[in-house]
């Protein structure tokens, strides 16, 4: 069983009681699943980007259909451009992929829906990636790498700083802590291009609508 940056990124924002803390109608977890589903779509060679430009180089479903639902809305709008605006493209249907994503949880049998909640299924909150190696929840992962020196894997480069840049991860941090942990969580964040572009978007929504852009917490 495989697990999509942007399904992670969405499990962050699900409580212990499956509650779901941050919709998709926010333009901080609009933001956050454009820029995973760019990332992942990176990570299965359907994309490719450098600092300044994205490019479509393979068009083929990855057969993940939040995923596939970014890539063709993204093909339609060219082969080749801005990272920015691939971001900002995303984010017109960032509605819909969170939606096709939390139903690939529920299908997984990681999530289970009961009315308006999606209740944690094991609750140990631990599932089995593709490697068939027992992984932690991204909660944990994140607070592993925040707390050590290790090298992070590039999935929880993305994870952190798309948490960081969206404020999700206010939701599970004090900010206290995020305050503490700073230097290290810029220091990871700084490595994954695809979450810098979105730091940059969310700049400038903040600046356009500082309102609009995030409920309080």
């Amino acid at each position: 069983m495989s697990i999509t940056v942007c399904e992670e990124i969405i499990l962050l924002t699900v409580n212990d009681e499956g509650k779901l803390l941050r919709w998709s109608e926010e333009l901080a977890v609009r933001a956050a699943v454009a820029g995973a589903s760019l990332i992942d779509l990176a990570f299965r060679g359907r994309i490719d980007n450098d600092v300044k430009e994205l490019f479509i180089v393979n068009k083929e479903p990855t057969g993940e259909a939040h995923l596939d639902m970014a890539l063709k809305y993204l093909a339609g709008k060219g082969d080749r451009m801005p990272v920015q605006t691939a971001v900002y493209d995303v984010m017109e249907v960032a509605r819909e992929v969170h939606a096709a994503a939390l139903q690939r949880l529920v299908d997984k049998g990681i999530l289970a829906k009961k009315d308006e909640s999606f209740l944690w299924v094991l609750k140990s909150r631990r599932y089995p990636p593709l490697s068939s190696v027992i992984q932690q929840e991204a909660k944990l992962r994140i607070l592993s790498v925040l707390m050590s020196d290790d090298i992070p894997s590039s999935e929880d480069v993305a994870l952190i700083s798309l948490a960081y840049e969206t404020r999700i991860l206010e939701l599970f941090m004090s900010p206290t802590e995020i305050e503490r942990l700073s230097t290290r969580i810029q220091e990871v964040g700084n490595l994954e291009l695809i979450a810098q572009a979105v730091s940059a978007v969310i700049s400038d929504i903040r600046t356009a609508s500082p309102i609009l852009f995030m409920a309080p917490l």
